[in-house]
């Protein structure tokens, strides 16, 4: 019997050997440990998972530790909850996988050296730029702006106009759009930078000419008094949200393979709340509550819907269609590269920015190919 035993661990060592000689593919991290089988039924695995608490982009997770998919999977999950994408970066060190937005893709892979692993889905169906009804810009109503005429204002109403906002995010990009679109920049505006929640309740407080804001509380009955000057489709801000790695947790072989589990049930979480819409609002509606903001069932239908998820197999097509500019890297990261860019353009990133996003290692596709291969 040993000698039977001694002979299996020899030919699963050779053929380890093997697959590590694999050669590498351009834009794909090397797998720490050469395998490409599913991480066995039986092993139990722990990942601490960052993401914005009551948000879309999260509530896969939330769905899934409900039904209880996780345990199921043998994968123990900490969920940790932030208020926006640059300070979940900023707590880097704390998590192992997160679940971002394009503020914090950015602040992670130029700054923290962030790995992107994938996308969750689209992102710009809950941004919006609410202003006051007695406010210039809003009286000067419709037809001025170069982006889309829907957009509410003209160049003189909005300068002047003080607008609370949180730096860096994708509520930054939708001011930044916004105003471009009259010909103007962040400086003719005074902006009262803040996070997202202290946003919505300052202006619900009487701060601010105008707020951005972004999630279920867009939708809240709270916001009917008020003028939406400009949203995310309006101001074509072509979005989404991705999943970003802590560089050292990739690289270990075990919290690899954690990761791989936990992208496995977040798609199976991602297609039950595709096909059940209906019965993912009664969990959009406690995740809502969870993350303290109350929402009717109609919001949170709305909430459930408004930004579709990306599955697996989109994954890895976009992962690995050329770019449409015909530059060295793919749709992915060409999408988020032109929202970088305008960063870059009106002053809140640097020349440069763009060369750091791109560099060596900080994309890794190896996870969704191998779940991808598996799934075929």
């Amino acid at each position: 019997m040993k000698k039977i035993i001694s002979l299996i661990l020899v030919v699963v060592m050779a053929f380890s050997l093997v697959s590590c000689g694999t050669p590498k593919t351009p834009t794909t991290t090397p797998n720490p440990t050469g395998a490409t089988e599913s991480p066995s039924a039986n092993k139990e695995y722990s990942l601490k998972v960052a993401g914005i608490d009551g948000s879309i982009t999260l509530f896969p997770v939330y769905v899934a530790q409900e039904k209880g998919w996780f345990e199921e999977a043998g994968l123990n999950i900490e969920r940790l909850g932030f208020t926006n994408g640059p300070v979940t970066m900023e707590a880097i060190d704390s998590w192992e996988f997160s679940v971002t937005g394009v503020g914090g893709v950015l602040s992670g892979l130029i700054s923290y050296d962030g790995v992107l692993v994938g996308t969750v889905g689209h992102d710009d169906g809950t941004q919006y730029l609410f202003v006051r009804e007695d406010t210039p810009v809003a009286k000067a109503g419709k037809g001025k702006n170069s982006i889309n005429p829907e957009i509410v204002g003209d160049a003189q109403s909005w300068k002047g106009m003080t607008v609370n906002s949180t730096y860096g995010t994708v509520l930054h990009y939708l001011l930044l759009k916004t105003l471009s679109g009259f010909g103007l920049t962040i400086d003719d505006v005074v902006v009262n930078w803040m996070d997202m929640p202290t946003a919505n309740a300052s202006f619900l407080a009487g701060e601010g000419d105008a707020t951005c804001v972004s999630g279920e509380v867009s939708f809240k009955e709270d916001k009917k008094d008020f003028v939406v000057a400009s949203n995310g489709p309006m101001a074509d801000l072509g979005l989404q949200t991705n999943f970003v790695a802590n560089p050292k947790a990739i690289k270990d072989p075990e919290t690899r393979e954690a990761m791989k589990v936990f992208l496995k049930v977040f798609f199976k979480a991602t297609d039950w709340i595709t096909a059940n819409p209906e019965e993912a609002v009664k969990y959009m509606m406690d995740w809502c509550e969870y993350a303290g903001n109350t929402v009717t069932e109609d919001v949170a239908r709305l909430y459930v819907s408004v930004d579709p998820y990306y599955t697996l197999e989109d994954n890895y097509n976009a992962l690995h269609e050329a770019a449409h500019d015909g530059g060295d890297y793919n749709r992915i990261q060409e999408q988020i590269l032109g929202v970088l860019k305008f960063f870059i353009d009106t002053g809140s990133y640097k020349a440069g920015d763009d060369e750091l996003f791109l560099k060596e290692g900080n994309l890794d596709t190896s996870l969704i190919d191998e779940l991808y291969e598996e799934s075929k």
